[in-house]
């Protein structure tokens, strides 16, 4: 619980925190009752956390006040309200004080507060040192035996003592050496540590600017982002001691922390940037918690202004696989997430693992950070990325021999994915493939109602002949069998 201070009835005021509004002074107010106290600073700081008040008096009070100085600012408020004629002192005065005004004592050494700094003070400058600050000082031998001044209710213990003494004798003076158990070992990055500079630099080739956020987040900062109630990312890891409300877990996710920071940015009229954080989300293995939770490394991407889309965002994701070297094959699903926009998202997913999503902020949790404008995000796993990281640079050398050029359009139901479109086309051309682009989309007059025309150019070569005309017709043959066959399509 927390201490308050009362009067025969009622309380008035939370103790070394916040005054009552029912014993404010008024404008009515004719007699002032002067308390002078000090309370304990582990229990000012506790309550003060706990509530959620911060003050002046919390402030000063959590610090630690000492008994010599409560009764030297009783004194001195009684000599002001006197000297400045702007009051009549009573003569009551009550004495609380449940602790004797004696001085504290330290027994320590000299060898004691040199090992602490490292260096080897004469035992005459800690002397002369402790006495300048007013400290009693009983040297005999190497026993240091010191008295402490009512009002140095900080020191507590030889490390103090170490602390006074290096302050005045210099900094300068210490020497760097390394301790006594430690060696010299050879530094440098691990695997992980690599690849992230390596990405934080490309993203910043790419126009991206790095960000910093605190990793304690709101309970209720998942509500904003219409992250669902039984979703894993409401498993937080809660703080014991947090600093506010607003600081009580540890994050689950980066993203309302980014879109935080566009958010600030549009507000303060900066229309158009790319920021990016790379940082850690934290998940319980059970809870309550009993063990350490499990510590994901997470890329969070957002891309907002006039000249950012969804098509520019999911073009950085592509270079950043395409950087690391990817032997894998990666697809862009249909994405259901509240968070982002129902039609212009998408999940990603490497050889079959989820490896995170990308799309369009949706709208709703935009207007509820006052964002007016569209915002591109995207989250991904990096250790999903390391995963199926093909590390090893393989040599392959550029055939010799001519590339032919196809262009294919085909009619195909307005719901059919441009992925499945190139999967079938892949899977039926086989290796002579060498490049698949879509160039072109139409919906229009021209094309029957429900249906799209999408426009692909396809390469082809060979490493070991020159490619015939006959040869190329009989690819693109199987390729419109299959498309037919597995999505409806036909050839216009």
């Amino acid at each position: 619980g927390w201490a308050y201070i009362a009067d025969n009835v009622k309380p008035v005021a939370l103790a070394g925190i916040m005054g009552g509004l029912n014993s404010e002074i008024k404008e009515t107010t004719k007699d002032v009752l002067l308390e002078s106290a000090k309370f304990a600073r582990d229990n000012v700081r506790k309550t003060s956390r706990k509530l959620g008040q911060r003050s002046d008096s919390s402030s000063r009070f959590e610090k630690g006040v000492d008994l010599y100085s409560v009764d030297i600012g009783l004194k001195r408020a009684l000599n002001l309200i006197d000297t400045l004629k702007i009051g009549k002192i009573a003569c009551d005065e009550y004495d609380l004080c449940f602790e004797n005004l004696t001085e504290k004592v330290i027994n320590t050494t000299v060898s004691r507060v040199n090992s602490v700094l490292g260096i080897d003070v004469p035992k005459t400058d800690i002397e002369n040192i402790l006495k300048r600050l007013n400290f009693g000082v009983n040297l005999d031998g190497d026993n240091l035996s010191i008295t402490v001044p009512l009002y140095r209710e900080d020191m507590e213990g030889y490390q103090d003592v170490s602390e006074e003494v290096i302050r005045e004798y210099g900094y300068d003076k210490i020497i760097p050496t390394l301790l006594k158990t430690s060696a010299i070992t050879q530094g440098g990055r691990n695997f992980e540590q690599n690849k992230s500079e390596s990405l934080k630099n490309l993203l910043v080739g790419y126009g991206f600017n790095e960000m910093l956020s605190y990793s304690f987040v709101s309970e209720k900062e998942l509500d904003t982002f219409e992250v669902a109630q039984d979703s894993d990312l409401r498993k937080f890891v809660k703080i014991l001691n947090p600093l506010g409300e607003d600081l009580a877990v540890m994050r689950t996710t980066l993203l309302p922390s980014v879109i935080r920071a566009v958010a600030r940015n549009l507000n303060r009229k900066n229309h158009d940037g790319r920021l990016f954080e790379l940082a850690k989300i934290y998940k319980p293995k059970t809870l309550p918690v009993k063990e350490l939770p499990d510590e994901k490394e997470v890329l969070c991407l957002s891309v907002f202004g006039k000249d950012e889309d969804f098509f520019t965002l999911k073009g950085v994701i592509e270079g950043i696989f395409d950087n690391f070297d990817f032997n894998a094959n990666v697809e862009y699903l249909p994405c259901d997430l509240k968070r982002m926009h129902p039609t212009r998202s998408a999940n990603i997913y490497i050889n079959g693992d989820y490896a995170g999503y990308l799309g369009q902020l949706n709208p709703i949790v935009g207007n509820k950070l006052d964002i007016d404008k569209p915002v591109y995000c995207a989250e991904i796993f990096t250790e999903i990325l390391y995963k199926h990281l093909n590390s090893k640079i393989v040599f392959n050398s550029i055939s010799k021999f001519p590339q032919v050029d196809r262009d294919l359009a085909i009619s195909v139901n307005l719901d059919v994915p441009c992925a499945d479109i190139m999967k079938v086309i892949k899977n039926s051309a086989g290796e002579l493939l060498s490049d698949l682009k879509l160039f072109d989309v139409y919906v229009g007059e021209q094309i029957e109602k429900g249906k799209k025309s999408m426009a692909f150019s396809l390469s082809f070569v060979s490493k070991e002949r020159t490619l015939n005309v006959e040869e190329i017709d009989e690819i693109i043959k199987k390729i419109l069998l299959a498309l037919r066959e597995c999505l409806g399509a036909e050839l216009r």
